[in-house]
């Protein structure tokens, strides 16, 4: 009986994560015309540690400007605070990279498996032109920024080599 119940739970955990259990998603906010440092947050779901990410979206600049990144009250903070921390920014896209253990000595130090996790946050400036009502979308993409920015988790098991997972993508808007 316990061989089987273990089976069963190696089996519904293996199936968590060939669900496509991996997601990036950019929360929606409500703003209006002419609001400043509108906070949008980005979420992660991962079913398995990881070490870095990079995420990059695409935004309207008819109603929006991109004013900063940063990683104040994410998950990053205490052991999972990272080496490297990148905001990436273009006319109409931003983004960041996040690598947790990047020099020596490497302690292996991973973000533990989680759903909803706060990533990082992203600021916003609504223009006082934009229209009560409208509504702009956060398109993530992996294929914005020179050079190019993927949307991907990193993982690894302590010993072993690195391995991107390529997760799913969830738009949001302002």
């Amino acid at each position: 009986m316990q061989r089987k119940l273990v089976l069963a739970a190696v089996t519904a955990v293996w199936a968590v994560a060939a669900s496509g259990a991996e997601t990036i998603r950019v929360e929606s906010v409500t703003a209006v015309p002419g609001q400043t440092n509108v906070l949008v947050r980005v979420l992660i779901d991962h079913s398995a540690p990881i070490y870095a990410l990079s995420f990059a979206l695409k935004y309207p600049t008819t109603g929006l400007t991109f004013t900063q990144a940063n990683l104040a009250g994410t998950v990053f903070t205490g052991a999972a605070t990272p080496e490297y921390f990148q905001v990436l920014s273009g006319t109409d896209y931003c983004g960041a990279a996040i690598v947790l253990d990047l020099g020596e000595p490497y302690d292996e130090r991973t973000l533990p498996a989680g759903t909803a996790q706060f990533a990082c946050a992203l600021y916003f400036d609504v223009k006082s032109t934009a229209a009560c009502g409208d509504a702009y979308t956060l398109d993530l993409r992996s294929d914005i920024g020179s050079p190019v920015i993927d949307a991907v988790f990193t993982t690894v098991e302590p010993g072993l080599i690195s391995k991107s997972v390529a997760p799913a993508l969830t738009d949001g808007t302002v």
